[in-house]
């Protein structure tokens, strides 16, 4: 039986992101705040993806102290992430459905953060849901973590037994009971 939805925030419930608040709001809360910064950092969101193939917080740390020309430590990572996605949730309107926000502590596609998003389920009844196949479906996927991939660009990929969507409006209880019969 399924029964916890894990959902990547970035690309799959939120598209176009705006970062701004978040940003400021981290970096006021951490002492740098100014709109230079606010501005430098924006900038090298734009860019990080292209430079690494995944999230881990000594890279992230690293390469957005490089931007902003501060040695940014763990408390950077806690407020940056639990500030941008719980907000970004509520301001979508739809944060009430969300028991847990992960992220802040451990950065996909490090396998601890999936397991700790099952919370006390065991992989095999929790579903990972996200618009990435490398950062969001290949490692829970192997965890025995069922999938879906939010494929928003439409392209074909050899599924593995992954559910492909186009969006994430097409979940829904019946594509959650296919999931649970697979």
């Amino acid at each position: 039986m399924i029964k916890r939805l894990i959902f990547d925030v970035d690309g799959t419930l939120i598209n176009n992101v705006n970062f701004a608040l978040p940003i400021e709001n981290t970096l006021k809360q951490i002492g740098i705040y100014s709109e230079k910064n606010v501005d430098r950092f924006l900038r090298a969101i734009n860019t990080y993806e292209s430079k690494f193939n995944s999230y881990n917080s000594n890279d992230y740390l690293s390469y957005f102290s490089k931007y902003l020309n501060v040695k940014l430590n763990n408390k950077f990572i806690n407020i940056f992430f639990k500030e941008s996605q719980l907000n970004r949730l509520n301001n979508m309107g739809i944060g009430e459905f969300f028991l847990e926000c992960y992220g802040e502590e451990l950065i996909k596609p490090n396998k601890d953060i999936y397991l700790k998003a099952c919370g006390k389920n065991k992989p095999s009844e929790c579903v990972m849901i996200g618009d990435n196949f490398d950062l969001d479906i290949k490692v829970p996927k192997k965890l025995g973590i069922h999938t879906i991939l939010v494929d928003l660009k439409h392209n074909s990929i050899d599924n593995m037994g992954i559910v492909v969507i186009s969006s994430v409006e097409e979940i829904n209880a019946n594509l959650i009971k296919k999931i649970e019969n697979n």
